[in-house]
């Protein structure tokens, strides 16, 4: 199975749980749409942190180094593109958090294997 496989069947998992808790959080604070996400993405990028190091990049030693950077950037530019998006279209919250989420994610997978040099 390719390592971009068993990223996003890891990811996928945590991420279905962050869209429902998000959905339900942003019903109850609408005014914090882009802290309930940083908080979320960061809490979920955490989460799987370890099952990505031991199933995906196994043997790696700057992996966590690496990674905890990249989870550190990644819900900021997320949550930042998710703001640009819902003030910039019409599109539904949940569309565009999937939208920013999705984009955000494949660029740091590649910025992930690019560094690790995998």
């Amino acid at each position: 199975m390719s390592k971009l496989v068993k990223y996003y069947s890891i990811v996928i998992i945590f991420y279905t749980i962050e869209i429902f808790l998000f959905d339900f959080l942003k019903n109850l604070n609408k005014d914090h749409i882009g802290l309930i996400n940083f908080i979320l993405r960061l809490s979920m990028s955490l989460t799987t942190a370890v099952l990505i190091k031991n199933l995906v990049f196994p043997g790696k030693r700057a992996f966590y180094g690496t990674f905890l950077l990249l989870t550190l950037i990644n819900p900021l530019l997320s949550s930042a593109l998710l703001l640009g998006l819902i003030h910039s279209t019409n599109l539904y919250i949940i569309l565009a958090k999937v939208i920013a989420d999705i984009f955000i994610s494949l660029l740091s997978y590649g910025l992930l294997r690019k560094i690790l040099r995998d």
